[in-house]
């Protein structure tokens, strides 16, 4: 694999005019399993490295999966950024992320206002969002922005001549715009602006000292759900057959989500699969459009058995930090549960 950013890239044809404009670099990674904690902490070598540059103006990371992960950093002018791309830390840096990264790295040199749109892009080369999307996002940005401003300075400026006045306020816009605000709200509205579903996936591993053949009696029936799930309150089953030779459930289920002090009471419907003893696949399908898919794979080994347990998460982005922490925590609760189970 051949990664030319960090991140920066092999410079191409500049614009009239661009040596001097403000670029953002946009570098998109996949990285290989379980490398996250690792890629984490290489992150937290390279902020203070980039900060030392002349015209570095800051570096955010955005996650659109647990291993998809887009490093956006900005310098003042494209000189300066040139000077990052052509040093010996950068040239360390690259080799150190290497490892821990799969496939192809995509890349993107951005200026101007286009930058506040194509950051979290969905991929090297993708369009800016709708323009109606851009105008929501910009008015939702300005609109609050330009009240406040007013606010605060209007008792300081008022002295001044009209003109003054506006242009004033007209630059600290701008600068708001720009480097605070647009950046950080464009990247929490990125699946809305790019329309992808933001997913979460994790793994965990287990070994438990039974046969697969009484973990499979556990796992398999959605009824007892309400024994090892720490979110669900009700298992109600309105299917239980095979299709075309595999075991098919289908329910319905209530689950008690705790927000604060409260319990939010969900309904969805579910589906297992077993299509075999040794792996079985469970739905959940609820609102607003939230879908968690559980794979468990259950391997007979000296100890009993080795179970792996894959969670995939679908959420709109609205909702979606909140339901990947939850779907989280339930997850890891359940696992162990399991383990308090079967070792009694």
């Amino acid at each position: 694999m051949s990664d030319t950013s960090l991140d920066g890239g092999a410079p191409g044809a500049v614009a009239p005019g661009a040596m001097a404009a403000p670029v953002s670099v946009v570098v998109r990674r996949t990285l290989k399993a379980g490398a996250r904690a690792d890629y984490e902490g290489w992150l937290r070598r390279v902020t203070p490295i980039l900060a030392g540059f002349d015209g570095h103006m800051g570096t955010t990371a955005l996650w659109l999966s647990e291993r998809e992960v887009v490093l956006v950093f900005r310098f003042a002018t494209l000189d300066a950024l040139l000077v990052w791309e052509r040093s010996e830390q950068r040239a360390a840096l690259l080799a150190e992320v290497a490892p821990l990264t799969e496939g192809e790295v995509g890349f993107e040199r951005l200026t101007g206002l286009e930058a506040w749109f194509r950051m979290p892009s969905a991929g090297p080369g993708a369009g800016p969002p709708p323009r109606w999307k851009m105008a929501l996002l910009t008015w939702c940005a300005a609109f609050p922005t330009i009240q406040l401003l007013n606010a605060a300075l209007g008792p300081v400026l008022t002295p001044l001549p009209t003109l003054v006045r506006g242009a004033v306020v007209g630059a600290a816009l701008v600068f708001l715009l720009t480097w605070v605000i647009m950046p950080r709200l464009a990247a929490f509205a990125a699946p809305w602006l790019a329309s992808r579903v933001p997913t979460d996936t994790t793994r965990r591993e287990a070994t438990f000292p039974v046969a697969p053949a009484a973990v499979h009696a556990l796992l398999a029936d959605p009824r007892r759900l309400t024994e090892i799930h720490p979110l669900i309150d009700s298992v109600n089953v309105s299917f239980d057959g095979e299709e075309a030779g595999v075991r098919v459930i289908r329910f319905t289920v209530v689950e008690l989500i705790p927000i604060g002090p409260f319990r939010l009471r969900n309904h969805l419907r579910g589906e297992a699969r077993w299509a075999s003893l040794a792996e079985m696949e469970l739905t959940g399908w609820s609102r607003p459009g939230v879908v968690v898919r559980s794979h468990w794979r259950l391997n007979a080994v000296a100890a009993g058995t080795y179970a792996v347990q894959r969670v995939d998460v679908e959420a709109p982005w609205w909702v979606a930090g909140f339901v990947f922490r939850t779907a989280r925590a339930a997850h890891a609760a359940l696992l162990e549960r399991v383990r308090a189970r079967l070792e009694k």
